[in-house]
C-alpha cells in the first residue's frame, strides 16, 4: 500500500498535531506492508525525512493556505499516484489522487463562539465539505466523533477513533540535577501547581490565576502557579490575566516560564506538585495525559473530552466554578498522602495509551479508505 502524508504541521515548531505526527510516523515507517512519502509546503527538517517533496508556493497565510489546499496540493497527489493520501490535520483538500483520510482533532472552529473573519468563516465551509468527501475520518475521542457526527452529518461508520499518547521522552525520569537546574533558571525554590496547553481564550487560564487568587494566603506562600505559555501585554485576551496576577500584591507568585523546550516541559511536569488543566474545549486533551504520564497529580475540567482522557485518575471541576477549583487544589497541595495516591493514579492511567495503539488504529484506517 503506498501512502502519502501530508506533514506540514511538523514545520509548526511542537505544536500538539506536530506531536502526534513525530509519534506516529516512525512506528508506521516499521510496517513494511506500507510504502510511505511526504509532501509539505517547505522542507522539513524535524524527523530527516527521506525523499520529502515540498509542493510550492509556500504558504504565508489563511488565503495561501486555503488556494494550496484546495488546488497545488491535490494536483500534486494526481501525479503521486498514491493509495492512500493523509491529511492529518484541518486540511481542506476535498479531492486527490488518492483515498482521503482526514484527521479532525476537534471541532473548535464550529463549537467555540468566537467572532471569525469572513475568510475564517469560508475556510470552515471548505473544511466542513472535505470532510464530507474524506473516505474516512479519523478523530482523536469519543466526545469528537460525536460532534462530527452532529456538526457534519457524517455516518458513524467513517469515523475511527484514535486515542493520542503522550510522549515517551516527556515521561523519562528526570535526575535531581536536571530538576534542580530547571528549578534554578525559573526561580522556582518553592513547591508549585503547573500548567501547560496553549494561552487561548478557551484554555480556562484566567479562572486558573482566579482560584489561585482564592487559596488561603499562606497557601499561596507555600505554592508558586507556574504558567507555560507565550504571554503578552499585546495580546487582548491576555491582559485580564496580567491584571488578575498583579492583584496579588505579593501574597502568592505567577511564574510565567514562556514557550519551553519538550525537554524542559518534561522536567516541569515532573517536578509539579499538581497540574491543572481548567479548559472549556478539547478535542482530547493532551496536556493532563502527559503529565499523568510524569506522574503529576492532576484536577481538570469535566468539560467535552477531557473527563474520557483522564477517567477517575484525575479531580475534575466546572472550570467556571473557580471557588471549586480553588477548593480542589487546596485539597490535594494540603495532602502529601493525596498526592502520592494521585500520582499513581495518574501513572496507571498514562500507560492505558501508546502511539503504538494510535498508529495500528491509523493503519486500519487506510486500509478501510481502500475499501
Amino acid at each position: 500500500m503506498r501512502v502519502e502524508i501530508n506533514v506540514n504541521p511538523l514545520g509548526w515548531g511542537h505544536s500538539g498535531i506536530g506531536t502526534y505526527l513525530a509519534n506516529v510516523i516512525p512506528i508506521l515507517q516499521s510496517d513494511r506492508a506500507m510504502q510511505l512519502s511526504y509532501t509539505a509546503d517547505r522542507k522539513i527538517d524535524r524527523l530527516a525525512l527521506a525523499g520529502a517533496a515540498v509542493v510550492n508556493p509556500r504558504i504565508q497565510n489563511l488565503k495561501t493556505q486555503t488556494a494550496w489546499e484546495a488546488v497545488s496540493y491535490p494536483l500534486h497527489t494526481l501525479k503521486t499516484k498514491a493509495d492512500v493520501i493523509h491529511l492529518p490535520y484541518h486540511c481542506a483538500s476535498s479531492w486527490s489522487g488518492g483515498r482521503r483520510v482526514l484527521t479532525i482533532h476537534d471541532c473548535s472552529l464550529w463549537e467555540n463562539q468566537q467572532q471569525l473573519s469572513r475568510s475564517k468563516l469560508l475556510y470552515r465551509q471548505l473544511l466542513k465539505f472535505a470532510s464530507k468527501q474524506a473516505h474516512i475520518v479519523l478523530t482523536d475521542s469519543i466526545y469528537s466523533k460525536t460532534q462530527i457526527e452532529r456538526l457534519f452529518g457524517i455516518a458513524s461508520d467513517r469515523i475511527i477513533v484514535h486515542p493520542l499518547a503522550a510522549s515517551p521522552d516527556l515521561a523519562v525520569p528526570r535526575s535531581a540535577d536536571t530538576v534542580q537546574q530547571f528549578r534554578s533558571r525559573f526561580d522556582l525554590a518553592k513547591p508549585y501547581i503547573l500548567y501547560a496547553g496553549g494561552t487561548a481564550p478557551h484554555k480556562g487560564i484566567l479562572q486558573l490565576v482566579r482560584a489561585y487568587t482564592l487559596l488561603d494566603e499562606d497557601v499561596r506562600m507555600a505554592f508558586d502557579l507556574v504558567l507555560v505559555g507565550q504571554f503578552n501585554q499585546a495580546t487582548a485576551h491576555h491582559l485580564p490575566i496580567f491584571d488578575a496576577v498583579s492583584g496579588l500584591s505579593g501574597r502568592g507568585r505567577v511564574v510565567m516560564t514562556g514557550s519551553l523546550t519538550q525537554e524542559d516541559l518534561g522536567t516541569a511536569y515532573h517536578a509539579a506538585n499538581l497540574f491543572v488543566f481548567p479548559s472549556f474545549y478539547e478535542g482530547f486533551g493532551l496536556s493532563p495525559l502527559e503529565a499523568m504520564a510524569c506522574g503529576a497529580p492532576v484536577i481538570a475540567s469535566n468539560r467535552t473530552s477531557i473527563p474520557e482522557v483522564v477517567g477517575d485518575a484525575a479531580i475534575v471541576v466546572d472550570p467556571e466554578d473557580c471557588t471549586a477549583l480553588a477548593a480542589a487544589i487546596a485539597s490535594v497541595v494540603g495532602s502529601l498522602e493525596l498526592q502520592q495516591s494521585m500520582r499513581m493514579k495518574s501513572l496507571e492511567r498514562a500507560k492505558e495509551f501508546s502511539w503504538t495503539r494510535t498508529a495500528q488504529v491509523i493503519g486500519s484506517a487506510y486500509a478501510a479508505a481502500l475499501k
